[in-house]
């Protein structure tokens, strides 16, 4: 795993994270409630 990051001798790799949605999936927004919002002026 060093060696593919391009990690280099002497650090150590510790743990690693893969975030986001596949390219095929689009996920589904709900819809929103307008009358939760508060305005100030």
């Amino acid at each position: 795993m060093k060696k593919e990051l391009g990690i280099p001798q002497g650090f150590e790799h510790i743990f690693s994270v893969a975030l986001g949605y596949i390219a095929s999936e689009k996920p589904v927004t709900p819809p929103r409630n307008r009358e939760v919002f508060s305005y100030i002026k």
